[in-house]
């Protein structure tokens, strides 16, 4: 039961009113903003949560949020991340009358890179390039992440050009979502963000490919290999629908990604917010449809 529990990609977002109805002792609210401590503006899409929890919440385009907690995580600590900043450690009892929490850039100390024209040189494609409709999904009932391998066993050298997510035509496939670049760490898992600049892209048909090129950032293949991943962001309430399973009638939120099945491994990582990432190694069907992938690519520019 308690895998089942975790690998369920379909969780109903946590509402106060389920935690009230736990039976757990009185909630409490946390409540604030993020901004730039240089700057002073707002910094949408931080990530809130209690890590190792499997509890937290995403800031809207604002920069606000909101956080309904058990009384017995009074004494904890919230972690507030953003892609560009250094992460902040908070108690979670200065939240609970609202709060402006500062973020510091983060400042990355940079070699000299040389800039080199890869015109006409030898192209791959990594991950699940998969061109027509497809059926299964991957949907968010909460805040997730969604990151797929793309190796590089053959030990190639020169740059990432392209990053793709296959966006089904279904419920709110418009909503604007965060792109992803990590490196693979020891562990196999993704690890440190490649990407420092944020990419929000967004679908306007569904159904197709959506791909951005990743050529002005000049990112190096790594020799291990690195993850291409979707981030789910709190973009607004515009952006949650329902669907009814297995007669139950639950609260989703934003766009789906497309899934393949019959995969001979898995290379789908998956991360809920407040928990750490996991290997997405469920066999489909009882191993009669393999293992599901998601639809990411990646295409190199090899030297």
């Amino acid at each position: 039961m308690q895998k089942n529990k975790y690998w369920n990609i379909l969780l109903i977002l946590v509402a106060a009113s389920h935690l009230s109805q736990a039976g757990l002792g009185q909630n409490i609210r946390l409540a604030g903003i993020t901004q730039d401590s240089l700057t002073g503006e707002r910094v949408p899409y931080s990530t809130i949560e209690l890590e190792g929890k499997g509890v937290g919440t995403l800031c809207d385009s604002a920069g606000v949020f909101e956080l309904t907690l058990e009384e017995s995580l009074l004494n904890g600590i919230v972690t507030v991340r953003n892609l560009g900043y250094e992460p902040k450690f908070i108690p979670v009892s200065a939240l609970i009358h609202g709060d402006t929490i500062k973020l510091t850039p983060q400042i990355y100390a940079i070699s000299e890179v040389t800039v080199t024209s890869f015109q006409g040189k030898n192209i791959q494609e990594k991950g699940m390039a998969h061109k027509g409709p497809n059926s299964a999904t991957y949907g968010m009932s909460k805040w997730t992440q969604i990151a797929v391998f793309m190796d590089n066993k053959e030990g190639f050298s020169g740059r990432i050009k392209s990053a793709g997510f296959y966006i089904p035509k279904v419920h709110k496939h418009q909503t604007p979502f965060r792109l992803r670049v990590y490196s693979c760490g020891a562990d196999g898992q993704p690890s440190d963000d490649l990407l420092q600049d944020e990419v929000i892209l967004q679908a306007q048909k569904g159904g197709e490919w959506i791909t951005v090129d990743l050529t002005p950032f000049n990112l190096a293949i790594p020799p291990n290999g690195y993850f291409v991943a979707m981030e789910w962001i709190n973009a607004g309430k515009q952006y949650t629908y329902h669907e009814v399973i297995k007669g139950e009638k639950l609260k989703f939120y934003g766009q789906k990604l497309g899934l393949l099945l019959h995969q001979e491994s898995p290379l789908t990582w998956i991360k809920f917010i407040g928990e750490t990432w996991r290997i997405d190694d469920r066999m489909v069907g009882g191993g009669k449809y393999g293992y599901r992938n998601a639809m990411i690519k990646s295409e190199i520019l090899i030297e």
